[in-house]
C-alpha cells in the first residue's frame, strides 16, 4: 500500500526541519555571459569519498536555479561565525552581491569568498529532480580549510556558532580554587551561560509559549521601539525569511504591529504582556543570583557590560 502523504504547513515543517543543526553556505558560479552568481544554501551534504562527492539542493523558484542547474562547475563556500551579513546578502534576490564580498577567482574559474572556514571546488556531476527543489551532486576536485575559523550554524530558525557541551551534572568534578578551568574566563562564563539558558527557555516557552527568538524579539522591539525588520533580524542573529516568520506569529497574537516602512512596535497588549514577560524575567535573575549580596549583583552586572563594550571596540579594530 502506498503511503498517502498528509498536507503540512510549510512553515511549522521548516521549523522542525531546523532543529537540525546544519552550517550555513553560500554556493557561488558563473552564469553564461561569465559573470558571478551567489545564492545562499544549508542544505550542503557530504556523499562519498571515493568519488570524493558533494550534494546540496537549490528551490526551483530560485533565481538562480537555472543557473546552477545548467553550470559545468561551482563553489561551495562554508562560511565562518563572522559572516552573517555575507549570508542575508546571498540569501535575498535582485542585488549585485559580488559590490560587498571580498572574493578571489578558483581554480574553476568560480568566485571563492575570502575568510570562509572551508570552500571546495566542485565539477557537476549530475542534477536530480528533487520536488520543488533540484538537487545537484558535484566532485570535489580542489578544497581548502581554516580550522581557526569557527563555522557559522544554522539552527531553531536562528544563526549560531558550534560551541563545546557543558559537562553534564553526573559528570561534575570539584574542581580545585586555584585550578586553571575554576580561574578561566572563557569556562565560567559558558558554564554559567549553559545553565542559565537551559532554565530561562524552556520556562519561557511553558509559561509565555515563547520561542527564543520571539523572546529577543520582544526584548529589543520593547527597548528600541520602531526598529526595521531587516535591522531586528540581524540583532536577533535570525534569517530575515525566519525573522519574518516569527513576526508573524507575533502579530497573530496580537503582540506586535508591523508598519508599512517595514518597522514593527509593540501594540498595547504586547506592551501588557511583554511587562508580565520581564517581570517574570527579572524574577528569575533574582532567584538565580540569590546567592550574591545586591552589591555583588550589581557588580557582576557593570563587570559584564564593560567586557562586552572592551570585546566590541577590539573586534572593529
Amino acid at each position: 500500500m502506498n503511503a498517502v502523504n498528509p498536507i503540512v504547513d510549510p512553515k511549522e515543517l521548516r521549523s522542525a526541519l531546523g532543529q537540525f543543526p546544519t552550517g550555513v553556505t553560500v554556493m557561488t558560479t558563473l552564469d553564461t555571459e561569465g559573470s558571478p552568481v551567489a545564492m545562499t544554501a544549508s542544505s550542503f551534504n557530504s556523499v562519498s569519498m571515493d568519488p570524493p562527492l558533494i550534494l546540496w539542493s537549490v528551490a526551483r523558484s530560485a533565481f538562480g536555479a537555472p543557473i546552477f542547474e545548467n553550470a559545468d562547475s561551482f563553489v561551495v563556500n562554508v562560511l565562518g561565525k563572522h559572516q552573517v551579513d555575507t549570508s542575508n546578502l546571498c540569501a535575498r534576490a535582485g542585488e549585485d552581491k559580488f559590490a560587498n564580498i571580498d572574493y578571489t577567482t578558483g581554480k574553476n574559474g568560480c568566485p571563492v569568498i575570502a575568510d570562509t572556514a572551508a570552500f571546495f571546488e566542485c565539477r557537476t556531476w549530475r542534477t536530480y529532480d528533487g520536488g520543488d527543489h533540484i538537487i545537484v551532486l558535484g566532485e570535489v576536485s580542489s578544497f581548502q580549510y581554516n580550522s581557526d575559523v569557527m563555522p557559522l550554524v544554522f539552527a531553531q530558525g536562528s544563526y549560531a556558532i558550534s560551541a563545546p557541551q557543558s559537562p553534564t551534572a553526573d559528570a561534575q568534578v570539584d574542581l580545585p580554587e586555584d585550578g586553571f578551568l575554576s580561574s578561566l574566563l572563557l569556562y565560567q562564563l559558558h558554564k554559567a551561560y549553559s545553565f542559565y539558558s537551559a532554565e530561562l527557555y524552556p520556562l519561557l516557552q511553558s509559561k509565555f509559549d515563547l520561542t527564543s527568538e520571539e523572546w529577543r524579539i520582544l526584548s529589543l522591539v520593547a527597548d528600541v521601539k520602531h526598529v526595521n525588520i531587516s535591522t531586528l533580524a540581524r540583532l536577533v542573529s535570525q534569517p530575515e525569511t525566519e525573522c519574518r516568520d516569527s513576526l508573524e506569529r507575533l502579530t497573530l497574537r496580537g503582540l506586535l504591529t508591523c508598519h508599512e516602512d517595514d518597522s514593527t512596535s509593540l501594540t498595547d497588549e504586547g506592551r501588557i504582556f511583554s511587562d508580565k514577560l520581564f517581570g517574570f524575567a527579572k524574577q528569575h535573575e533574582a532567584t538565580a543570583l540569590q546567592g550574591l549580596g545586591a552589591k555583588e549583583a550589581g557588580s557582576l552586572h557593570a563587570s559584564l557590560k564593560t567586557l562586552s563594550i572592551g570585546f566590541n571596540a577590539s573586534s572593529a579594530v
